[in-house]
């Protein structure tokens, strides 16, 4: 499981963050269910992984962050994560977060990692953006994951003379 060190902006209030050292997918993914979409910045994948099976990450992050709650009084892990047992994120790249949130390095790792053999339609967004701009593909990061998608698609069937092209 990769691990980062990211900067967290408390409540999405950038005069107001914080470093976190050695954080998983799991975490960041909660603490971004705690403060808000673009809480968790200038994400640094780090070359080393964590070797924590996913029942006692959320053990831990359930210690950790458990008292935070919904306006219900719903504890937030329980909706991330309802169960025990619930799935928990290997990648940064699982989390389909914009790729202004990571560092340039840690872009061109998700690449590195894989993303440039995965289907286009297999990337997360992130992915997509890195991609985009390895490939000098005009594309707007702030758009979502489907818009980027299309625009790709579209770039790619123009390269190829596809339809629609000025080639085809």
């Amino acid at each position: 499981m990769e691990k980062a060190n990211i900067w967290l902006a408390l409540n999405e209030d950038m005069a107001n963050m914080v470093p976190k050292s050695g954080v998983t997918p799991a975490e960041v993914a909660l603490l971004t269910a705690i403060h808000g979409e673009n809480s968790v910045r200038d994400i640094d994948i780090l070359d080393e992984d964590a070797d924590i099976a996913g029942r006692q990450l959320l053990q831990n992050l359930s210690f950790r962050y458990g008292g935070a709650v919904d306006s219900d009084n719903t504890p937030i892990i329980r909706k991330v994560f309802p169960t025990s047992t619930s799935p928990v994120p290997q990648t940064f790249g699982e989390l389909g977060l914009s790729d202004e949130q990571f560092t340039a390095a840690s872009v061109e790792k998700m690449l590195g990692d894989g993303a440039s053999t995965k289907s286009i339609d297999d990337m997360t967004k992130a992915e997509l953006v890195a991609f985009a701009q390895a490939k000098d593909i005009d594309i707007n990061a702030s758009d979502n994951k489907s818009v980027v998608l299309s625009a790709i698609e579209a770039a790619l069937a123009d390269e190829s003379g596809g339809p629609g092209s000025a080639l085809g």
